[in-house]
């Protein structure tokens, strides 16, 4: 039986130090941390989803990500889609060609996602898609900090 292992980790000056996710075996996994010294950091890692209040600040809970992933992936989508530097990040990680508005963005997350219309992020049965989503939307938020930094 094989087991895939994938995922990334990305690092700030500001927290969360640390930020990333990791696919084991098709189970996906949020990754945070705070860096404690120069060569030690504190990291957890939960599936997707699950919410342990014990983990809140290495997650970053208390800076809004509940609000965030209260929203559902539609609404996260349409939000991405109305920011310029999410329009950016499309052209220079996902090397799509001038997204310069919002309908350019919402062309290319469908495109990325494979679906017809944002709203389809949200219906049910479409795990595949959402999970491209949530995978786009993580990099983003990652990229995001790195380029602030």
């Amino acid at each position: 039986m094989s087991r895939e292992l994938k995922g990334a980790l990305f690092f700030s000056d500001r927290p969360p130090h640390i930020t990333g996710y990791l696919v084991i075996a098709g189970t996906e996994y949020e990754i945070g941390g705070w860096k404690v010294s120069e060569v030690r950091a504190d990291i957890s890692a939960r599936k997707r989803g699950e919410r342990k209040p014990e983990q809140d600040d290495m997650f970053g809970e208390r800076d809004g990500r509940d609000a965030w992933a209260g929203l559902g992936p539609a609404k996260q989508a349409g939000i991405r889609c109305g920011d310029p530097v999410f329009w950016r990040y499309l052209q220079e990680e996902h090397r799509y060609r001038d997204v310069t508005c919002e309908q350019h963005a919402a062309d290319c997350v469908r495109h990325h996602c494979g679906v017809a219309s944002r709203a389809d992020l949200s219906k049910p049965g479409r795990v595949d898609e959402r999970r491209r989503w949530h995978r786009l939307d993580d990099h983003f938020q990652a990229w995001r900090i790195a380029e602030n930094s």
